[in-house]
């Protein structure tokens, strides 16, 4: 299946290919495989960093 449609890919795939700049940028399994952290891959993200505390 080939999509730019992230919940459809989410739904359908056992697993996510995901390319940036014609290079693999994520193998992510269907576990894995949320609409943020395919959205993440495919901009070149590579570990999205967690916030925790309070806004200042």
């Amino acid at each position: 299946l080939l999509s730019t449609d992230t919940p459809e890919l989410v739904h359908l795939c056992d697993r996510v290919m995901v390319f940036n700049k014609g290079r693999v940028a994520a193998v992510l399994p269907h576990a894995e495989a949320s609409e943020e952290a395919i959205v993440a891959a495919a901009m070149g993200v590579r570990h999205a960093p967690t916030l925790q505390g309070e806004a200042v």
